[in-house]
């Protein structure tokens, strides 16, 4: 009688711990994946700036491309990357502010798009060079790590040489 007591006991104490360990084992899964999917989204800001530079950079026709071609080009790209909310936060035909097209560090609030947003840069200063900067909003979707780091953002920045 004594054996099926103990038996039961430690039935109910695995039962137990897995319930203290389940949802903690939980958050941390899904705090991992969103830390993936910060990085998912680095990389990808990085390459739409890599891909708007070189765009913008490279032409055979003698004159180059407007700042609007280069945002509708790279729009198209970041459509395929989870980031379809791309805008240029001056509009196309005004810089985003005056006297500097690149994102300072850190971010102003000028800077900060909204959650899910992107917004491009384009600096066209130098004669020999054309610079592209990307900044992504992020907030991850646990709730406790989403209150622990608010939002983040993702900085992606090219420069690439003009070819004429």
């Amino acid at each position: 009688m004594s054996n099926s007591i103990r038996r039961r006991r430690r039935t109910g104490q695995a039962m137990v711990e897995f319930a203290l360990i389940a949802p903690v084992f939980m958050m941390l899964l899904v705090g991992i994946l969103d830390f993936g999917r910060v990085g998912l989204f680095y990389v990808s800001s990085s390459a739409l700036a890599g891909i708007g530079a070189r765009y913008g950079a490279a032409w055979n026709t003698g004159t180059p491309f407007t700042d609007c071609q280069i945002v509708t080009y790279v729009k198209g790209q970041a459509d395929a990357t989870m980031m379809a909310n791309l805008s240029e936060p001056g509009g196309c035909t005004t810089p985003a502010s005056p006297g500097n097209t690149t994102p300072p560090k850190p971010l102003t609030s000028s800077y900060q798009p909204s959650v899910g947003s992107t917004y491009i840069f384009i600096d066209r200063s130098s004669a020999t060079y054309i610079t592209v900067s990307i900044i992504y909003a992020f907030r991850p979707t646990t709730p406790m790590l989403s209150s622990i780091t608010g939002t983040i953002y993702t900085v992606g920045t090219a420069a690439v040489y003009t070819e004429y």
